[in-house]
């Protein structure tokens, strides 16, 4: 079986750095970025990454009746897997559409479906968890999500447990740390590290401080950038 991290690296799908350059769509600002559109447009590595998601989900088979992706992340994987699997496939937009038929779920699913849920990346999981919730007010069962990374499983499997859906995860964070050139990184700034661990942790234990009841982020609460010292 591929190592999966190693894809991860040789696509720089996920990059580490020194000192925190990027914001994430929650508004944190991390060390950390993991870019799944990366993987789409690199065959080789795209293939062994899906070749390992399609047997993942294919445990589930007897579970489900279609495949449907998070927009838009989610979308290109749904479809690789729904097409793997021989089931119908659907996505879901981040909003209602404000024209035409104003749907948020698409693909012409059947209300009642079990469905698969595919996400590319679950951090906190609110959004995620949003989610689900529109699906099962839509009529829909989910009962699996399958995501491709997480970064501490451990703070959000349980929320997917509440909401009836197993959630289940191909990579997480601690995969990448005894990788060498990752290693090298965080030992320049352990500090660093372990602030965004910390920062990470208390956003997935306490969401309502910092997310809306829909999953989206309070913009006051991001958190400011570590200064290092030179």
């Amino acid at each position: 079986m591929t190592n999966l991290t190693s894809i991860y690296l040789e696509a720089k799908v996920i990059e580490f750095q020194d000192h925190k350059k990027y914001r994430w769509a929650s508004g944190m600002m991390s060390p950390v970025y993991c870019d799944h559109r990366k993987m789409i447009g690199n065959v080789k590595c795209r293939k062994a990454l899906m070749s390992q998601m399609i047997e993942a989900c294919r445990k589930n088979l007897n579970d489900i009746d279609a495949v449907v992706g998070v927009a838009t992340g989610g979308i290109a994987y749904a479809a690789w897997v729904a097409d793997a699997l021989d089931l119908p496939m659907g996505y879901v937009r981040t909003q209602s559409k404000d024209h035409g038929k104003p749907n948020r779920v698409e693909g012409g699913l059947s209300s009642g479906a079990r469905v698969l849920l595919i996400e590319d990346m679950i951090s906190t999981g609110g959004s995620s968890l949003e989610v689900v919730k529109t699906l099962k007010n839509e009529g829909f069962g989910v009962p699996h999500v399958q995501c491709l990374m997480t970064y501490f499983p451990q703070f959000v499997v349980e929320k997917f447990a509440a909401e009836g859906a197993k959630m289940s995860f191909l990579v997480e964070f601690r995969n990448f740390v005894s990788e060498p050139s990752v290693q090298a990184i965080i030992e320049k700034c352990p500090e660093l590290y372990a602030q965004w661990e910390s920062d990470l942790t208390e956003r997935c234990q306490h969401p309502e401080k910092f997310y809306t009841p829909q999953g989206q982020a309070k913009p006051a609460f991001s958190k400011p950038v570590i200064k290092l010292k030179s």
